[in-house]
């Protein structure tokens, strides 16, 4: 059975279950920190700052992890954290941090003012299309689009990196402090908010000629992806253009401009980082006479960007009961054989692996085999192709 990596995957929780035999050595704040570093310069920034990964966005992802770390409340609560979580490769670690991460940083936008709320909305995915001419959208192709985004989002972190740098870790570290000692009343009312952006959006639609308000409504209302790519940058264009011009503030009226761009940005934020969070390839493959779990086969973090390939074969043995006792591997080759943790453990590919296949069968059943008309132990063979792409 093939297995390729999705990234946008189902979400795998694995209660109590390690890579390895024993947890690695417990990094302290300072280290952790130094580990986040590294990320950023052997893979991208976009855990840090999730926009699009350029080379002026790894600079702006270094110097917000500088900023915050001068701040007592961001340290407190990373020490606090790594006291409650714990892990047996350093990047299952950092990718729960991450997570943690990721979750203070949507919570922290309430926290900043509108400009940045704006030139944030501006950086996420193809929002960056709203600089750019609306005609180019009718006469370039998907791919220079594409290149024309990445270029204008790149000017705007080159342009406006002072004000990240700062902004960015100031809400965070106020959001840290707010996790730290909670106080009842300190958050805004979301309900209250949803109502002031569900109203604003609908004002705001009118303001544009028809053919563009419906094209707003496609878009932000049921996120519409049909029609051509030309429809759909256009599309995009104007939903972009129309929630970050807008200037409606009517408080008697419930309608706000602000409050608008601040839902629409942490909804978006909070989907990718989401999707951004979720484990390489995981899923269930279909097995005949096998009732899964709760687990999933699925890539650990570690194997991001490595190229993994190869194929193995397992030996299942099962119970009398349909429980699975044991799982080994007994064919295979896997590359690369093994892999270097970013705080230079090594580990073994293939015992890696065996321990998610292992896992994810015995967390299920198997139908138990009836030989003389009673229930026998019996054993299976099954093999796995692994790429990583």
């Amino acid at each position: 059975m093939a297995l390729r990596s999705v990234k946008a995957a189902i979400l795998f929780f694995a209660s109590g279950f390690v890579l390895h035999a024993s947890a690695i050595t417990q990094p302290d704040a300072e280290q952790l920190q130094a580990y986040l570093h590294k990320q950023v310069d052997t893979e991208n920034s976009y855990f840090i700052v999730p926009i699009l990964p350029t080379e002026n966005s790894n600079r702006l992802a270094h110097r917000m992890l500088d900023n915050l770390w001068k701040d007592a409340a961001y340290r407190d609560n990373m020490r606090n954290w790594l006291t409650k979580n714990q892990a047996s490769v350093m990047e299952d670690l950092l990718g729960e941090w991450q997570k943690h991460y990721h979750t203070a940083f949507t919570e922290s936008l309430d926290l900043l003012d509108d400009d940045t709320i704006k030139l944030l909305w501006r950086l996420h995915r193809t929002n960056a299309m709203a600089t750019m001419d609306r005609q180019l959208c009718r006469t370039r192709t998907e791919a220079q689009v594409a290149d024309i985004i990445r270029g204008e989002a790149d000017k705007l972190i080159a342009a406006q990196e002072d004000k990240l740098a700062v902004a960015l870790p100031r809400a965070l570290t106020r959001e840290f402090a707010r996790q730290n000692s909670p106080r009842a009343g300190e958050r805004p009312d979301s309900n209250f908010i949803a109502k002031v952006a569900i109203k604003t959006f609908g004002a705001v639609a009118k303001e544009w000629p028809e053919e563009d308000k419906k094209r707003i409504e496609g878009r932000f209302s049921y996120g519409d992806n049909s029609g051509t790519p030309q429809e759909l940058c256009e599309a995009i264009w104007v939903t972009s253009n129309a929630i970050y011009d807008s200037k409606i503030e009517k408080s008697d009226a419930m309608l706000s401009a602000n409050i608008l761009r601040l839902s629409v940005v942490k909804s978006a934020y909070k989907k990718t980082l989401a999707q951004a969070d979720a484990p390489g390839g995981a899923r269930q493959p279909a097995v005949q006479g096998f009732t899964p779990g709760k687990a999933l086969i699925y890539y650990p973090k570690i194997f991001d960007n490595k190229n993994l390939n190869g194929s193995s074969t397992y030996k299942i043995a099962i119970d009398d009961k349909g429980k699975v006792t044991q799982v080994t591997q007994i064919a295979g080759s896997i590359k690369p054989p093994s892999l270097t943790s970013v705080d230079g453990t090594v580990f073994s590919t293939e015992a890696m692996l065996l321990r998610i296949v292992e896992h994810y069968f015995r967390s299920g059943s198997f139908v138990p085999k009836v030989v003389d008309g009673k229930p026998a132990a019996y054993a299976i063979s099954l093999g796995f192709t692994w790429s990583w792409d």
